[in-house]
């Protein structure tokens, strides 16, 4: 496996494929079980094909030519926004069993496609450019550290503004998903979308309260504090498995796709092609009691049938069977909460008509 040129590991070492423990316990990424003793083969590809997002450096200044050129000390929590909303998208447009190759690149347009979304220019939908300007608006001043709440609302706000993921962005409130609210989503969309759910959550104060891990074991999770954000993709035992932005890479441009590329590279000894920096050649594990408490969930749905399955299922196996659930499920909004409006282009034209328009950096395309 080749690393991407440039690249500085800021968070330790990772572990090998062939370092993965020999245990009966099924190693789980993404919902999907594996053998560790059987399935190695299975587990690194698996693994390799999540996209993964990571600090960069010498890209165009974020909001203006004084801002800043690199997000190393400061984006990692935007880098695992960026990652959970990627593997929703590869979910959406390619599908759970998708798996990459050094000629995807060269040989599949939607994989292209979807890198596009995440470059590091403000004229990608879900860079970071776009990411931490949307931050602006909620009073986080480029540079500054986000937490997951600030990334999941930026990512929602940003969704209204893409035509090509056909995705719906829902951030619950108050620990609490309300089946209405996410089906009137859906039902507000002209065209057949999908759906990503985030739930934000705080399980203790400075350290996670253990009686949650139970429950955190069937779920995709980024979270962290300062400088130490993950985006966590599976678990074995008593151990996470993640993906690490604190890798700081050189600025990749997605230019377009030349047949036969990752073989050429091979053969030349050249750098290899760009999309090799967004997929990890080693997997990170860490214990549960290190998990911050801060941290958002998500989830996602192709469709209402989905949704609604979906919704059983945590009322089964995530509130009826923990004394302590993650979060709440209700059918309708609290009788004290504001009528649900469903977040569109148009609504956030509106928001936007009545703000104060002050704000030279905020960019929206």
């Amino acid at each position: 496996m080749v690393e991407a040129t440039g690249n500085s590991y800021e968070s330790g070492a990772g572990v090998e494929y062939d370092d993965l423990p020999l245990s009966d316990e099924p190693l789980y990424l993404l919902g999907h079980a594996y053998s560790t003793k059987h399935d190695r083969e299975d587990i690194r590809l698996d693994h390799l094909s999540r996209l993964w997002v990571t600090y960069r450096r010498d890209f165009s200044p974020i909001g203006g030519s004084e801002g800043p050129k690199t997000d190393k000390g400061w984006g990692c929590m935007l880098r695992c926004g960026q990652m959970m909303l990627a593997e929703a998208i590869v979910r959406v447009k390619l599908g759970r069993a998708w798996r990459w190759s050094g000629e995807s690149f060269a040989n599949d347009t939607t994989y292209r496609d979807i890198l596009r979304l995440f470059e590091d220019n403000k004229a990608a939908p879900f860079s970071i450019h776009q990411i931490a300007s949307m931050g602006v608006s909620d009073g986080k001043p480029v540079g500054q550290w986000f937490g997951p709440n600030t990334v999941a609302q930026a990512i929602r706000k940003l969704s209204a503004f893409d035509q090509f993921a056909n995705l719906l962005v829902h951030v619950a409130l108050d620990n609490t998903v309300i089946i209405d609210d996410l089906k009137a989503l859906l039902r507000s969309s002209a065209d057949s979308k999908a759906l990503l759910l985030f739930v934000p959550l705080r399980l203790g104060l400075s350290d996670l309260n253990q009686q949650y891990v139970p429950a955190l074991k069937r779920l995709g999770i980024i979270g962290g504090k300062p400088n130490h954000a993950h985006y966590f993709i599976g678990y074995q035992g008593n151990e996470l498995y993640y993906l690490d932005p604190h890798t700081t890479q050189d600025c990749a441009v997605i230019g377009p796709a030349v047949s036969g590329v990752a073989a050429a590279a091979a053969a030349s000894g050249s750098p290899p092609p760009p999309d090799a920096s967004y997929h990890c050649p080693s997997l990170r594990r860490m214990p549960f009691a290190r998990l911050d408490p801060s941290l958002a969930v998500g989830f996602v749905c192709a469709n209402e049938a989905q949704l609604d399955d979906l919704c059983a299922s945590l009322v089964r196996r995530m509130v009826q069977q923990f004394d302590l659930p993650l979060f709440e499920v209700h059918q309708t909004r609290p009788s004290h909460w504001p009528a649900f409006e469903p977040y569109t282009l148009a609504s956030q034209i509106k928001f936007d008509q009545q703000e104060d328009e002050e704000d030279d950096n905020y960019v929206l395309l």
